[in-house]
């Protein structure tokens, strides 16, 4: 049990409404609220508690106590030990890296350990629980539950219900316990020595049922009885690999084959003659438990009226229920620089039954296959066990200057399920050609003015906007401007406009840096000789990752760059760089300060300069503390009040902060 020292955390309670909470990299108490909630742990051992609405919490480093509370949640422990308890409503868990315990809770469950050993509770309700890499302990409980040990030796119990257990890769136990259960065996069952098979505890012919699933029938089993220690037992060996597959205790060798319909004195179903009554027959006149007819009345028959008992389910198309089953993209946008060479998508499938294949196919946009990319097709097959696949298509790189390019691709063709809402993907290719400006290589003051709101649109002249007092930067024959664009009477996002006599390829205007709920302003150009970069603000977290500047903002070394924090309302800068040419955004860093809570507060460019090592020296007014280079809270030493004079050197890719300093305060 994780213990919870409430002299050594920081404790955030959240409001009734929707929010994103961040923590930091100590060990930290959230309490999400009545809301659909996204809790972020970072470092430390933290303690996250989902409460009501639809949450979704992840555990990310340390030893994490997560407790999602009501509500349909999503919960990633990621690494370290965690303790995970979904309590109510159907929950999807993934333990993670580390030795894991989880918890569904009650109503119907998806539970994955991951990696490394873990101990997983479906509890009640009808829970699908996987074990993933490890030796895992997985505990169906009530309900009639699907249990998968993954790869390693897993224990397996299927406790209360009707269940459906499957060992998998591994020396692996199986307890049905209570209720009709169904055992799968498959041709990835067990190893080459008995010691490596799996071992079925309490299979009852009576009432329970033997799968044999994929590639593997009943006259490729070998039906062996046991011998010394496994004298009671029956072992089931694969004839074409030699693998031991299953070992039956306390189920003799005899009492199998007649719940089969085979004859106890034949070669246990070798034979392939339909006179011997063998379980190889395909004949269904012979009665043999071979027999793929549901009326031979035999034990290998999918008939469940045939009176056999349990026995042998031959399967018969697929065993698992996979109509609910939706296969999509993790995302319909995608960015990718152009010499990336390559780029890859991840398709997610909602559950991890059965098989399910999928076609995909590349087609152009304004980018053309053959010249900006290779055209792709293929299919991608979920086997048992899997929810993830990836697609990877080349990207050629090219000396034109051709702006951004995209392409689509598209799924169709769905086996095994439906295609879920993101059936289609939009890939665009970011153009690293850019036009020489007159300028280049020469650096250029700052234009920057925080306090003054600028506003025009993307119909707006030149003459109009530059009236407007957006601030501007000219290189050579190119002036570039950057404002506010007022969507609508609650609502504001930024906008950079370029203007360009000599080269009207330099002519754009773009207004999608950031377009969700959140206002969001410019205010703020610098070129330093090479590269452009622009300075906004935002006051919060609203929609996707793809809305805003967190699609460039990932490869952040410091968590505090990546995103807006804790909190909403105040106006933290983001700095970009922003390609002259198209106006892409190529990289961005958010900038704030901090409140004793932890939650972000405002802070405002005031100017940006280039040092000696080629770095960002960045000037602000930070309202609050400011913070050190890996985002924590500076010492104060001095009296004086907010707003304080703060300095941030940050690499030129907007990737790490190298220093931090402020008036009055030390680190």
């Amino acid at each position: 049990m994780i213990s919870l020292d409430l002299n050594t955390v920081r404790s955030v309670t959240l409001d009734a409404e929707a929010n994103l909470s961040i923590a930091s990299d100590d060990n930290d108490l959230i309490v999400a609220g009545l809301g659909a909630d996204t809790i972020v742990g970072m470092g430390g051992d933290d303690w996250l508690f989902g409460n009501q609405g639809d949450d979704r919490m992840f555990g990310n480093d340390g030893d994490d106590a997560i407790y999602s509370g009501k509500g349909n949640d999503f919960v990633r422990g990621e690494a370290g030990n965690d303790e995970i308890v979904g309590d109510r409503d159907n929950d999807l868990i993934y333990g993670g890296d580390g030795n894991d315990t989880v918890s569904g809770g009650s109503e119907n469950d998806e539970v994955y350990g991951n990696d490394l050993h873990d101990l997983l509770f479906g509890n009640q309700g009808v829970d699908s629980v996987f074990g993933g890499d490890g030796n895992d302990t997985v505990m169906g409980g009530k309900g009639d539950d699907r249990l998968f040990g993954d790869l390693g030796d897993d224990m397996l119990f299927g406790d209360l219900g009707n269940d459906m257990l499957y060992g998998d890769d591994g020396a692996d136990t199986l307890y049905g316990g209570a209720g009709n259960d169904e055992f799968l065996i498959s041709i990835n069952t067990g190893g080459q020595t008995v010691e490596a098979a799996d071992r079925i505890a309490d299979y009852n012919p009576n009432h329970d049922t033997l799968l044999l699933v994929g590639e593997l029938a009943l006259d490729r089993v070998e039906i062996i009885p046991g011998t010394e220690e496994l004298a009671d037992d029956t072992i089931l060996k694969d004839r074409e690999t030699g693998n031991y597959l299953a070992v039956l205790e306390n189920i003799s060798s005899s009492t199998l084959e007649l719940a089969l319909g085979l004859d106890p004195n034949t070669d246990s179903g070798d034979s392939s003659d339909p006179d011997t009554g063998s379980g190889s027959s395909d004949d269904p006149d012979t009665g043999s438990g071979g027999s793929s007819d549901p009326n031979t009345g035999s034990g290998g028959s999918n008939d469940p009226n045939t009176g056999s008992g349990g026995g042998i389910d031959l399967g018969g198309g697929s065993l698992f229920d996979t109509s609910n089953i939706r296969v999509g993209f993790l995302g319909s946008q995608h960015i990718v620089d152009e010499d990336a060479s390559t780029v890859t998508l991840t398709l997610e499938r909602t559950d991890a039954i059965g098989t399910t294949t999928v076609d995909y196919r590349t087609t152009d946009g304004s980018a053309q296959a053959g010249s900006d990319y290779q055209a792709t097709t293929g299919t991608l097959t979920f086997t048992l066990g899997e929810t993830r696949k990836t697609i990877t298509v080349p990207i050629s790189n090219d000396n034109e200057v051709e702006g951004d390019e995209t392409f689509k691709v598209t799924l169709s063709n769905v086996n095994g399920g439906n295609l879920d809402t993101t059936d289609e993907a939009t890939v665009t290719i970011e153009d690293d050609d850019s036009t020489s400006t007159s300028s280049s290589g020469s650096a250029l003051p700052a234009a920057i003015n925080g306090s003054t709101v600028a506003k025009f649109t993307n119909s707006s002249t030149q003459s109009q906007i530059a009236a407007s007092g957006a601030q501007s930067i000219t290189m050579g024959t190119q002036t570039i401007y950057i404002g506010t664009n007022q969507v609508s009477g609650s609502n504001q996002n930024p906008i950079i406009a370029s203007f360009d006599s000599s080269n009207p390829s330099n002519n754009w205007v773009r207004t999608d840096y950031e377009t969700t709920g959140a206002d969001g302003r410019g205010y703020g150009l610098f070129w330093d000789g090479t590269n452009l970069f622009a300075v906004f603000s935002t006051d919060g977290t609203q929609g996707t990752s793809s809305q805003d500047w967190r699609r460039a903002s990932g490869g952040a070394t410091q968590n505090w760059l990546k995103n807006y924090g804790q909190g909403g309302g105040a106006k933290v800068a983001v700095l970009s760089k922003v390609d002259p040419v198209t106006g892409n955004l190529q990289s961005a860093a958010y900038l704030s300060a901090v409140l004793s809570d932890g939650d972000s507060n405002t802070l405002t460019i005031t100017d940006i300069t280039k040092n000696g090592s080629g770095n960002l020296v960045v000037k602000a007014q930070s309202y609050f503390n400011p913070r050190n280079p890996d985002g924590t809270k500076m010492t104060k030493v001095t009296s004086a009040s907010s707003p304080f004079d703060y300095t941030v050197e940050i690499t030129p890719d907007l990737r790490t902060v190298v220093n931090t300093s402020a008036i009055g305060w030390t680190k």
